[in-house]
């Protein structure tokens, strides 16, 4: 489905533009790297790859391309770029602000600055007589992950010139998925601030690629200031949610600014830093605002998929051709292509799975909840203890050892036959006890199996002081699930005080945990 025409595209020399025109050692398809000054004059550095046969005779659609957080955008040919131009798309990648080649400071695909950066891009590469328009609008999709998929759900937000996007592996919300119920991921906190700052201070270095000239890019003050506060606090301050909370579609989305068009998300189930409650969030806001979306859960993401699982190798080959059909389908307007079912997901056995939705405890789209309830004490030992000296962790730790005194442990389902734990489950109870303070996390585990389903965590910070006649209710969505359970293996919740990948609450506590309903979408094997 087109949109209405943006109207007259910003012509070419209203920007400061350059263009090194070098050829490909392969001949299907040409290669140029190019600048163009944002906005504010921040320099952005981009490649632009044609198929051979794109002119202005025969235009092809456009795909818009960059990368995760500290890269680079791709240089050559290869994977699913090399895919995209051997079905007949232009691609173009680039530097994001703060990385590589191009200048300023990076702001976490802020919408108003990495945002507008990738609008003056598509400026000067959407008016190239090779590109594909209807009615003068471009034919404009985008695909990338984690850093690259925020930047598709900004730009979508904000340019109607974007027709389909197909984000992999980002967020919703940076608020939860970098500090869930104010529970520091501490692992992927520390990775991904030294991970960045190295490339971004000598990315624009090399003379060989430096396009924009030499560059010294940066991160914005406000990420310095997190990382700061967050390692001498142990929990994000509200200036620290305040200024993260802004880079995301849950808070940035409105009835002005949001994605309404066709939305292919990709996310991997064993991804620890933006798990699969993102991607449905980004999910349901597509689907309230009319436009067509699917959802494919896989195994991997940025935490990889374990060895132990069969489902690994299906995911990439599985993601390049639900891409190329969304676009053939809402690029191309080929009515003729199958995107399939709305949501899909993979199973440790090899298996793919479908179904119309992703359940949850509130909705469960079919599927049987399985319910529990329990309660027992649990130690918060303080802040010098295991989680927090092995906090550079950044998976889930399996299930924890039987009678550790950080965790309490509430059988949920024993499982009669081969059954799938699918979905996002629910848990609600309330904690009293003595103390300053706890952090609570929550895992479900496959009892003989010695793992955590997926390897997700929820977590929860709950704050004192606690005194025997305090009691603190709470309510946590757990982490969205895909997973086959074995024929008699139980499925457990475990509470715990600690856990490997996250900071931990200073302070040492005794408390009762009591879970009033622990609810768990629960599908037979398809």
């Amino acid at each position: 489905m087109r949109r209405r025409a943006l109207g007259l595209l910003v012509i070419v020399g209203l920007l400061a533009a350059a263009t090194i025109f070098r050829a490909s050692a392969d001949s299907t398809y040409a290669v140029q790297r190019g600048v163009v000054t944002s906005f504010d004059g921040t320099p952005i550095v981009y490649n632009y790859f044609t198929p051979a046969a794109a002119s202005a005779a025969t235009p092809v659609p456009l795909i818009m391309r960059t990368h995760g957080w500290g890269g680079t955008g791709e240089t050559t040919a290869g994977g699913t770029l090399g895919k995209l131009l051997d079905n007949g798309y232009a691609v173009v990648t680039w530097d994001e602000r703060g990385f590589g080649a191009s200048g300023g400071e990076a702001n976490v695909d802020d919408i108003n600055l990495e945002g507008r950066d990738a609008a003056a891009l598509l400026d000067v590469i959407a008016a190239r007589p090779e590109i594909l328009k209807e009615s003068g609008d471009p034919v404009v999709g985008m695909t990338g992950g984690s850093y690259a998929g925020g930047i598709q759900l900004a730009l979508a937000s904000i340019d109607s010139r974007i027709d389909a996007i197909a984000p992999e592996i980002t967020w919703n919300d940076l608020n939860r998925s970098l500090w869930q119920g104010d529970v520091i991921k501490l692992g992927w906190g520390e990775l991904l601030y030294g991970a960045g700052l190295a490339t971004a201070a000598t990315g624009g270095f090399d003379p060989r690629s430096n396009t924009a000239g030499i560059q010294t890019g940066a991160y914005a003050p406000f990420i310095h200031e997190a990382e700061v506060k967050g390692a001498s606090l142990g929990y994000p301050d509200q200036a620290t949610k305040d200024a993260f909370g802004q880079k995301g579609l849950a808070t940035y989305g409105n009835a002005t600014r949001t994605v309404r068009v066709p939305t292919l998300l990709m996310q991997g189930k064993t991804d620890t830093l933006f798990d699969l409650n993102e991607a449905y969030a980004n999910f349901k806001t597509v689907v309230a605002n009319g436009a067509p979306a699917k959802l494919i859960a896989f195994c991997g993401g940025h935490a990889g998929c374990p060895s132990y699982n069969n489902d690994g190798p299906l995911a990439r080959a599985h993601q390049d051709d639900a891409i190329l059909a969304w676009f053939a389908k809402y690029l191309k307007g080929d009515t003729s292509v199958s995107t399939g079912a709305a949501v899909e997901w993979s199973l440790g056995n090899g298996t793919w799975q479908s179904g119309p939705g992703f359940p949850t405890a509130a909705d469960p789209q079919g599927a049987t909840i399985a319910e529990a309830q329990g309660s027992g004490s649990v130690v918060n030992p303080g802040a010098l203890n295991q989680g927090e000296n092995q906090g550079t962790a950044i998976a889930i730790a399996d299930s924890s050892t039987s009678g550790q005194p950080d965790t309490l442990t509430i059988p949920v389902a024993t499982a009669g036959t081969d059954e799938q734990v699918v979905g996002i489950g629910q848990v609600t109870g309330s904690i009293t006890g003595v103390g300053s303070g706890t952090n609570l996390i929550f895992k479900l585990v496959d009892r003989e199996s010695h793992r955590a389903i997926n390897g997700q965590a929820a977590t929860l910070r709950v704050d004192g002081p606690f005194t025997p006649d305090i009691t603190r209710a709470f309510s946590v969505d757990l982490v969205g699930v895909a997973e086959l359970l074995p024929a008699g293996h139980h499925l457990d919740l475990e509470v715990s005080t600690t856990g490997l990948p996250h900071a931990t609450y200073r302070g040492a506590g005794v408390f009762t945990v009591a879970v009033d309903r622990v609810a768990v979408p629960v599908l037979p094997l398809g």
